[in-house]
């Protein structure tokens, strides 16, 4: 969705989240959350990350770099690195491995997901403490 209105992340991303629409949006996602048994403080905690993460994964898809349009390396570029200094980058670049980006998106966001949900796993029962706090 936000791929198909690119325009929209600019202003997503650098404006403050006090609208009433963006407030709306970001409720759901919190009800979501919690209807989830995912506690509010939690709910809090991981909406935000995920939400900065998403904004600026698809940003860096498909934004340009402010009064730097245009000096995007090509594709061609990319795929001609040299073996011996970048390896791995040559090889991504000149197979496609690993860059499936919508794939690379899932995956990360499955991780992140999977992160807040074993730390909440061990802090069960501790309500809004820290993991490290003392009993």
């Amino acid at each position: 969705m936000l791929l198909d209105h690119p325009a929209v992340l600019t202003v997503l991303a650098t404006r403050p989240a006090a609208a009433p629409a963006t407030l709306t949006l970001i409720e759901r996602g919190i009800t979501v959350l919690r209807e989830d048994g995912v506690p509010l403080a939690d709910a809090l905690a991981v909406l935000n990350p995920v939400v900065m993460w998403t904004l600026g994964r698809t940003l860096s898809e498909v934004g340009e770099t402010p009064h730097h349009e245009g000096t995007e390396p090509r594709p061609e570029q990319l795929s001609a690195l040299d073996r011996t200094t970048c390896p791995h980058l040559a090889r991504a670049f000149g197979t496609g491995e690993g860059l499936d980006s919508e794939r690379r998106f899932h995956r990360t966001l499955r991780n992140l997901l999977a992160g807040y949900a074993a730390e909440s796993d061990v802090t069960e029962g501790a309500g809004n403490r820290p993991a490290n706090a003392p009993g």
